[in-house]
């Protein structure tokens, strides 16, 4: 409020984690600084299988080879890896000056 803004952008990010698109956040990733050796091992990251208890007892697996969206919930890359992809909308909140076309308590 001391800078002068006075709206509050209000996002229901549940699962966020499990939805972003391998595909667009390779292409975050390689806009950066960061390129070559460092993009092989994301993708082996974002493409290594999720072993997960399941309720009636043995194991529930996700992700793996033909995954296309999510990152590994937990995993200590999944914070920036979700950062990096939500700075893309972030950058559209500041072009716009406002919080988008759809208004506010949309």
């Amino acid at each position: 409020m001391c800078a002068g803004h006075t709206e509050v952008v209000d996002a229901d990010v549940s699962q966020y984690f499990d939805t972003i698109p391998h595909a667009e956040l390779m292409s975050r990733w390689r806009g950066g600084s960061v390129i070559g050796r460092c993009s092989d091992l994301l993708k082996l990251w974002l493409k290594a299988p999720v072993a997960e208890p399941a309720a009636g007892g043995g194991w529930r697996y996700s992700g793996g080879k033909r995954a296309t969206r999510g990152t590994p919930q937990g995993g200590v890359i999944s914070p920036l890896l979700a950062n990096l992809y939500m700075n893309r909308y972030l950058k559209v909140f500041r072009l716009r000056g406002s919080t988008g076309a759809t208004g506010r308590g949309s």
